[in-house]
């Protein structure tokens, strides 16, 4: 229980963080799971600001090299 008192969201984000790295799904999964939650803590004007570069980025082209693949960034992105 002690150890537990001690934990700090570091010694969770950096493992998470490298697995995330060197597995595509654990990152996929991460993005689903947390971006909604995130999300949600926005104010309306920070979801505005932050939609606008999520909309450019879901537009490049270099997406398409990655369609056939799942998951993929844009299928993260969309189903965050």
């Amino acid at each position: 229980l002690n150890a537990a008192r001690r934990l700090q969201v570091a010694d969770v984000v950096i493992p998470l963080r490298e697995l995330a790295h060197t597995d595509a799904n654990v990152a996929y999964h991460l993005w689903v799971l947390v971006f909604p939650i995130v999300w949600t803590t926005l104010l309306k004007e920070e979801q505005v600001a932050l939609a606008k570069p999520m909309i450019s980025l879901l537009s490049k082209d270099y997406h398409k090299k990655q369609q056939g693949h799942r998951p993929n960034v844009v299928q993260a992105l969309l189903e965050g």
